[in-house]
């Protein structure tokens, strides 16, 4: 992200590369860029977030960028437990100590060049849409964390959904089709004129809803 410089984390697979925003001691905000994409479509949410005070962190995810696997045998998977892995292990690094309570946002973002400057780009890209096709087995790390994501257990968290009304991928509801999952608070918006890529297409709608989410945790 210009003007940021590129920090890193060590967890218990990678190297993290990743830009930070805002005061040290703000309210913390790790948002996670969509996949296959790339950090550079939060170039307008990051610097709206910390003008808000809030501590952003952006983190490259595994295959992308200047984050790297630290040992050449982890397998490249690109599974949605991986991911989440890696979203834990990077908070709890970064927090070592008197974690705070964090705020997440993540979307399908805008695709960059950088997010290819990755040895390991294309296996772990090529993993996620295999596994999610069933067509690759996940890593075994991963497999007891896999098998409660099919159950698909409730989310308790407090969450903001959006849905663009001019996306072409997932049309947009009134967040009833899935107002079961939720069992913590959970509020659902449309953003008018957006399609996929929300953080791109309405960063201030994006914001708005990450901001939301923060004083949810708090009350």
């Amino acid at each position: 992200m210009t003007g940021l410089p590129v920090r890193h984390v060590t967890t218990d697979v990678l190297e993290v590369a990743y830009h930070e925003a805002g005061p040290s001691d703000g309210p913390p905000v790790l948002l996670l860029h969509g996949f296959p994409y790339d950090i550079h479509s939060c170039v307008e949410v990051a610097p709206l977030l910390a003008a808000a005070g809030h501590r952003v962190i952006v983190p490259y995810l595994r295959g992308h960028g200047p984050t790297r696997f630290l040992s050449a045998e982890t397998p490249r998977s690109g599974q949605q437990a991986a991911l989440g892995a890696d979203a834990r292990g990077i908070a709890e690094v970064i927090w070592r100590r008197n974690s705070p309570k964090w705020t997440f946002g993540a979307g399908e973002l805008d695709r960059a060049a950088e997010a290819f400057a990755n040895p390991d780009y294309v296996d772990v890209v090529i993993h996620s849409y295999r596994h999610r096709l069933g067509r690759a087995a996940g890593a075994p790390a991963y497999e007891r964390a896999e098998g409660a994501l099919s159950r698909l257990p409730a989310i308790t968290v407090p969450a903001v959904t959006l849905d663009g009304t001019a996306d072409g991928n997932f049309p947009a509801t009134d967040g009833s089709p899935t107002a079961a999952r939720f069992t913590g608070p959970r509020v659902h918006r449309q953003v008018p004129d957006a399609g996929h890529n929300l953080p791109q297409e309405a960063p201030a709608a994006f914001t708005d809803a990450v901001r939301e989410v923060a004083s949810l945790i708090v009350t």
